[in-house]
């Protein structure tokens, strides 16, 4: 299995690569090929093309949540590839408030997403949609991660309210002995998406998890201290689960990226754009 960063936040100093805040991968499993996420503009097809990987031979295409860093490329993904259907869950209109007087609207093309109904598929309960492909709509609650979703809201019934991520989907790559796990942002909760797994998948180790954490750290200085023992103990309670590698960047943040080094070390790795794991 070839997974390749087609989008994050950061690439490698003299990289050809184009990056931005958003997120993309390239699975091939096999004889199928996988997208999963397609960042926040065109940009990710064209490090696709770089990377020398054909969109137009996506067999399955994923949208793992709402957010338009991750779904900001689907009319580029339409004009490349016209067979491939899309599987995403059920979405609305999401938003990031910083200033209460002037919310920032985060989600999807509205109107991309209704010219192109025919070829989206939702997910509203977990379903192996190739074999060994299992996209996961229910996320075990076990963990709070509230503190991390901090200023994120959605529209419902009219009114604003604190998002609770019902649109966000998890992907697990099944094989033999092993599982893998693919997230986009992780906003239920890294860990609950490790729980999920392993309670869909006791008898196999986790070889990977790669993708987004969302832990930005945040700017007041008297939060830091907390925050900092915050995501040390995220780092100590995924050392306890059976994983081999991590790979994760995009809204996981520098900060908390290396707190989590300083736990995890050589387990725990940047996914910069244009970064292939081979598993």
């Amino acid at each position: 299995m070839i997974i390749s960063t087609l989008m994050d936040d950061k690439k490698k100093e003299g990289s050809p690569l184009i990056n931005e805040h958003g997120l993309s991968f390239h699975i091939h499993k096999e004889e199928y090929n996988i997208l999963f996420d397609m960042g926040a503009s065109e940009y990710f097809a064209y490090n696709a093309q770089k990377m020398g990987i054909d969109l137009n031979n996506i067999d399955l295409a994923v949208i793992s949540h709402g957010h338009y860093d991750h779904g900001g490329g689907l009319k580029t993904f339409f004009k490349e590839n016209k067979n491939s259907e899309v599987y995403l869950k059920p979405l609305g209109k999401y938003y990031r408030i910083n200033d209460p007087l002037s919310p920032q609207e985060i989600n999807l093309d509205i109107d991309v997403l209704e010219k192109n109904s025919l070829r989206l598929k939702y997910i509203r309960e977990n379903r192996e949609v190739l074999p060994g492909i299992h996209l996961i709509s229910s996320i075990i609650q076990k963990y709070d991660s509230r503190q991390d979703n901090n200023g994120l809201y959605k529209m419902k019934n009219g009114k604003m309210v604190r998002d609770d991520f019902d649109h966000e989907l998890l992907m697990i790559l099944e094989e033999k002995d092993k599982i893998i796990i693919i997230s986009g942002c992780s906003h239920q909760g890294i860990l609950n998406m490790i729980e999920t797994a392993c309670s869909l998948f006791p008898q196999k180790h986790i070889k990977a998890i790669i993708g987004g954490f969302h832990l930005i750290y945040p700017t007041e200085f008297s939060q830091k201290n907390d925050y900092s023992t915050h995501i040390k103990k995220i780092g100590e309670k995924i050392a306890e689960y059976p994983v081999e590698m991590i790979y994760t960047g995009h809204c996981t943040s520098e900060k908390s990226y290396n707190i989590l080094k300083e736990v995890l070390k050589d387990r725990l790795n940047y996914a910069y754009t244009g970064t292939v794991i081979y598993l």
